[in-house]
This record gives structure tokens, C-alpha cells and sequence, in this order.
């Protein structure tokens, strides 16, 4: 990973696709950011950059107003941050001093003077909560119509954690299911899932009709606001770089990177693998037909 301070040097990539963030722990919901940067990085063919602060804004604003209480416990040093963002795939870091001239920067100068002419953004990945510029006057949505009128992509995290849960259960929930788990004996005490004519009538669908319109409407909303925290028109747009998994061994990755798709045939024997899925990229150069060792890249 190429690491800068400041974003004034000649070996710093033209264009990148941008996470910003403290990433003080590189805890999981920081990996699945990364991960899905990664991902999109791949997919624009351009490489992953994560922008953070040193020091600490909180340590610059607790140190300017003599007020040491107001800076947070650090978990790690500058030294483990960078140590884990490689780790979890970042081409490049840059390391931004945060001082007075950037305290007092409008949130429109940020965009034009740090993300489009300093680093070249073409996709810029934050969180939900993400606020920027002097007096935190710049949110996402802000971030989001600059990007409409610059040129680069912009989405952001909705929340860190399970965005996407089982939404069977929550339907049976608003049917009226109390979870007795008599489901395939016929004798459910709700009327849910049974032919029996007589706890049929328990079911009162007028009122459930209602309940199960409303879950439904509900579960519409929750979709509209991921696809659109993703930077997607439509959910056809989902492809499996958007969706994010954490395996056993405890690692965030992207769908990308776990599924292997079905390829034309012969595409394994081009010399150019960029035009192939995610996986194949990074996987693909390090099989040999000669030894079942892995290559050196």
C-alpha cells in the first residue's frame, strides 16, 4: 500500500475511488466499507484509496480549546491503522494533518480543493453519519449533489452491521405468527399455516390485510434506501460487488471476491484478465498448470 501525507505528491494515482474516515480499529463495519471500496475500485479499473486525519479532529479541537477531556481514547496508533487498511486492501492511503486551515475549510472547498483536484475522486464511499467542513456543515446529501455536478459516483454506508435480514419471518410476524413452531403439524394457534377450516377462522383477514400491507410498504422503503445508499437507480443495478459477507474466519469480503461466475469460453487463456470478474482477477495469475503451488505475482 503507498501511503502520503498530504495529497501534493507526483506518485499519487490520478484518480482513485475514496473512503474518508478515521478508521481509528479498522473494526468490522470499517472492513465492509473496504471491502465494497475494493470492489467498486476493481469494477472502475482504477485503485482504492482511503483518506484519514492526523490528528485526531477531536484531539486538534480538544487541544485548541484546553479542553483535554474532549479527545477520545485511541485504539491504535497511526502505525496500526496503516498496518490494517493494508491488510484489508487499500492501494493507497492518504494522510491529511488536520490543523487550522483545514478546521476552517468550507465544505465546498474540501470537495474541489481535497476530493477532485487533490485526489482525483471518481467514487467516494462515507457513512451514514458522515459530516465534513467547517462547523461539520457538509453531510452526504451535499457530497452527493456536488458529485452530480463534478462527476464523480457517491454512496455510503447505511449502517454498519447487517443491513439486509430474513424478511419471511418478519411477514409471518405481521400475519399474526407467535412462533408456537407447530407450522407443519396443521395445528397452528393463529391460523397461519393450517388447512383446518375451524383455527382458519382465527385469522381475521381484514385486520391482517392491513398489518401485511403495511410490512410489505415498509420492506419497499428499507430496499429504496439501500439501493439508493448504494449510488443505484434500481435494484437491477445490485451486482455482487455491492453486497458484502463476513465468512467464517471473520474477514469482510464482497460477493465479488467469493463467488466464481460462469465465463465465456476461453477467457482464462487471454493474457488480459481486467475484463474478468473480480475473483478471477486476483486469483486467476497465481494458478499455474505446472505445480499446485501458488504463483508469485
Amino acid at each position: 500500500m503507498k501511503i502520503f501525507r498530504g495529497f501534493r505528491h507526483p506518485g499519487i494515482a490520478p484518480a482513485c475511488a475514496l473512503t474518508i474516515g478515521n478508521f481509528d480499529g479498522v473494526h468490522r463495519g470499517h472492513q465492509a466499507m473496504l471491502a465494497l471500496l475494493n470492489g467498486e475500485a476493481a469494477q472502475r479499473g482504477i485503485p482504492s484509496c482511503a483518506l484519514t486525519f492526523e490528528p485526531h479532529p477531536r484531539d486538534y479541537f480538544a487541544a485548541v480549546q484546553n479542553k483535554p477531556a474532549l479527545a477520545p481514547a485511541r485504539i491504535g496508533t497511526l502505525r496500526d491503522k496503516l498496518s490494517e487498511l493494508a491488510r484489508y486492501g487499500v492501494q493507497q492511503t492518504v494522510v491529511l494533518p488536520f490543523d487550522a486551515r483545514l478546521a476552517s475549510q468550507s465544505p465546498q472547498a474540501f470537495i474541489r480543493e481535497v476530493l477532485v483536484d487533490g485526489l482525483g475522486a471518481r467514487y467516494v464511499l462515507v457513512g451514514d453519519d458522515f459530516r465534513f467542513g467547517r462547523q461539520r456543515a457538509g453531510d452526504y446529501a451535499m457530497l452527493d449533489t456536488a458529485g452530480q455536478a463534478q462527476g464523480f459516483d457517491v454512496a455510503r454506508m447505511m449502517a454498519l452491521g447487517a443491513d439486509w435480514c430474513n424478511s419471511a419471518r418478519g411477514f409471518m410476524f405481521a400475519l399474526g405468527c407467535l412462533q408456537a413452531q407447530h407450522c407443519h403439524t396443521g395445528h397452528c394457534p393463529t391460523g397461519v399455516t393450517t388447512q383446518d377450516p375451524l383455527r382458519q377462522q382465527s385469522l381475521v383477514v381484514t385486520d391482517k390485510a392491513e398489518r401485511v400491507y403495511n410490512f410489505h410498504q415498509e420492506t419497499l422503503h428499507a430496499l429504496k434506501e439501500l439501493v439508493q445508499a448504494a449510488g443505484l437507480d434500481h435494484p437491477h443495478a445490485i451486482t455482487p460487488h455491492h453486497i458484502v459477507r463476513r465468512g467464517s474466519d471473520h474477514k469482510v469480503k464482497s460477493l465479488a471476491q467469493l463467488i466464481l461466475t460462469q465465463l465465456p469460453n476461453g477467457a482464462l487463456l487471454r493474457d488480459d484478465f481486467h475484463t474478468l470478474p473480480l475473483i478471477f482477477q486476483q486469483v486467476w495469475p497465481l494458478a499455474s498448470a505446472d505445480s499446485f503451488a501458488l504463483q508469485a505475482q
